[in-house]
């Protein structure tokens, strides 16, 4: 024979157990300080690159355009050049990282036009010295790539001014 469910006599079997449900928060409370106590604190340090487009200079690009663009300077900021200068660069000043530490904790995000890298670890201080070090060396990356942007852009233009003299005759 099935029972009828009563709110009344759910709620009188919680006031008759209390005591069992208050020790089950206290041991749950205790396991898990004795769980945080047992491992480390992972500090996280975060660093933000903006990203434009220049419209002038490109034209009116879909949102599909923008989007490739967009992903592609993520390619430029997380190269294995730009992690193992990060990592040159931290052992130049001390720090003792390697290039699979660095890459197991970081963690590259891209919100709209931001890119942004977040990088976990058990020292606070290594955290936001390597978050700087990306910024400094994937802005550099960042002002070559577009330097040869710029370069390449200029060989074209001399390609097809050529091209249009050779048509011309």
């Amino acid at each position: 024979m099935s029972e009828i469910f009563t709110p009344l006599d759910t709620l009188r079997d919680i006031f008759r157990f209390w005591w069992y449900i208050a020790l089950t928060i206290i041991l749950g409370g205790i396991a898990g300080w004795i769980f945080f106590s047992l491992r480390p604190p992972i500090y996280e340090s975060k660093a933000s690159i903006s990203i434009s487009i220049d419209y002038v200079y490109t034209g009116k690009l879909t949102d599909i355009e923008e989007d490739h663009a967009l992903g592609v300077v993520g390619d430029i900021l997380f190269t294995s050049e730009v992690m193992e200068a990060v990592v040159l660069q931290a052992h130049s000043e001390g720090w003792e990282v390697s290039l699979d530490q660095l890459i197991s904790s970081v963690y590259p995000e891209r919100r709209f036009y931001v890119w942004q890298i977040r990088v976990q670890n058990e020292n606070p201080d290594l955290a936001a010295h390597l978050a700087n070090l990306w910024l400094e060396e994937a802005s550099r990356e960042l002002a070559n790539a577009a330097q040869h942007a710029k370069n390449a852009d200029s060989f074209q233009r001399t390609v097809d001014a050529l091209e249009s003299c050779f048509h011309a005759v």
